[in-house]
């Protein structure tokens, strides 16, 4: 292990054994930190983790790690299976929830499962508690896609707005609305926790501020080599537009709605959308496409799908204008 990972798991010894059961806390690894690693060697831990000496039980009956990818994250799966040293001590919630509840029930050391159960598994382990679970919640991303996810956007939040569904919405609330429990201990791993999500993972300090348990920043990620600092070659461009305002029948909205709505409206504008390519073809014909000897490549970042077809064809428009 790297020294934060092997830090994370020496702190996470001592501090559960000292909390007990029925806490909540946040690890605030950003990308490049080894986080499938770190969660790996904290549920092992947690399966042989006894509260003192002489103790005949140990205080996890289960762990359950919650991974936000659709096909049980392989990465990670993988990683928690080649740190056992047992056969039988890892299992993957593949068939569904029948699954689920019988591992949950029968007490198997590591559980691994998708994010689309947590409330399956939130229900199931409250209503166990004659158990004692840890559950470790790997980085809850928003960009959630497919089918499943409208279907549980639809049975879990009242809007139909594609933006406004977040997986890290629908966990907190769950765990929120069940309160804390003394038979649950909670870890969120996130590189970028949200004020909220430090409310319910975070450590609660003396100023009733909170913080996370542990931190491995991006800056040290950047200062050890495992992270590129993007931002070393960085240019950025101003940009201007004016609102037109119409006094006849006008109406009150809230600001930062308001605020929202017209930048969505000036970034999917045709014009902005031209002038945009035009300035990154210009960029990447005239520069980029002469790095390394000729074979680099441009990747063009976009904030949703819709915008991402209107690039695409912009894009292809342009190069036919250029004959490339």
């Amino acid at each position: 292990p790297r020294y934060h990972q092997l830090d994370l798991i020496k702190k996470f010894r001592n501090q559960i054994k000292e909390d007990g059961i029925g806490n909540n806390y946040l690890v605030q690894h950003t990308t490049g930190s080894g986080k499938s690693f770190s969660i790996g060697w904290l549920s092992h831990t947690l399966t042989s983790l006894y509260q003192k000496d002489g103790d005949t039980k140990r205080m996890f009956d289960s762990i359950i790690v919650v991974t936000d990818r659709k096909v049980l994250d392989d990465q990670l799966q993988t990683t928690i299976n080649d740190l056992r040293q047992n056969q039988g001590v890892v299992y993957g919630v593949e068939k569904g929830s029948k699954d689920l509840k019988d591992f949950l029930e029968s007490g198997k050391d590591i559980i691994i499962s998708t994010i689309q159960k947590f409330p399956r598994i939130s229900e199931t382990i409250s209503s166990l508690g004659n158990k004692s679970f840890a559950v470790i919640i790997d980085e809850v991303h928003s960009s959630q896609s497919g089918q499943l996810s409208k279907e549980l956007k639809k049975s879990l939040s009242k809007t139909d707005d594609e933006d406004e569904f977040d997986f890290e919405d629908m966990i907190r609330e769950e765990i929120k609305n069940r309160g804390r429990q003394k038979h649950i201990s909670f870890f969120g791993f996130t590189g970028t926790p949200k004020e909220k999500t430090l409310e319910i993972f975070g450590t609660k300090q003396p100023n009733n501020k909170f913080k996370p348990f542990h931190v491995y920043s991006m800056r040290q990620s950047i200062y050890e080599g495992y992270t590129l600092d993007v931002l070393q070659n960085y240019s950025t461009y101003k940009r201007y537009f004016k609102v037109k305002e119409l006094k006849k029948d006008s109406i009150e909205i809230d600001t930062a709605q308001g605020t929202k709505e017209i930048f969505n409206y000036v970034d999917s504008h045709q014009i902005t959308i031209e002038n945009k390519v035009k300035i990154i073809l210009d960029h990447f014909f005239n520069k980029s496409s002469k790095e390394i000897q000729g074979k680099s490549r441009g990747m063009i970042v976009v904030k949703t799908r819709k915008l991402c077809v209107q690039y695409f064809k912009e894009i292809n428009r342009q190069l036919d204008e250029r004959k490339s």
